[in-house]
């Protein structure tokens, strides 16, 4: 039999399905992770924690639907929203990941609209 995986990136979890090629959902992982929110207005991911649950679901949902080597066909990826994440000159993380619930710039956001270099 042939399968699909889709893999769905939030805020505080990853989600995996495993479809037949009819669309039929065969087995599904869900797998947190924390938002860190260590000061006001501050909403912020571990990259790392991100991976790891991505290959857990991944994993978790090939064991439960029993997929054989050449059985998968596809995987896709949705991320909602736009995240940031620093990197060093070697693609390594220098920061977690700033997701689209940070606020902490609202403030110099207010400042560059009053100021007129914000427009």
């Amino acid at each position: 039999m042939d399968y699909m995986i889709g893999v769905d990136l939030g805020t505080t979890s990853t989600k995996v399905v495993l479809f037949d090629m009819k669309g039929n959902s065969i087995a599904y992982a869900n797998n947190p992770y924390p938002l860190y929110q260590d000061s006001p207005d501050m909403a912020e991911e571990d990259p790392a924690e991100i991976f790891e649950a991505v290959i857990n679901g991944l994993t978790e949902v090939m064991r439960k639907g029993n997929v054989k080597n050449g059985e998968l066909k596809g995987v896709s990826f949705s991320s909602a929203m736009h995240s940031l994440i620093l990197m060093d000159k070697d693609n390594h993380p220098l920061t977690r990941v700033i997701t689209w619930a940070d606020n902490r710039s609202s403030k110099y956001a207010e400042e560059l609209k009053d100021n007129g270099l914000g427009q």
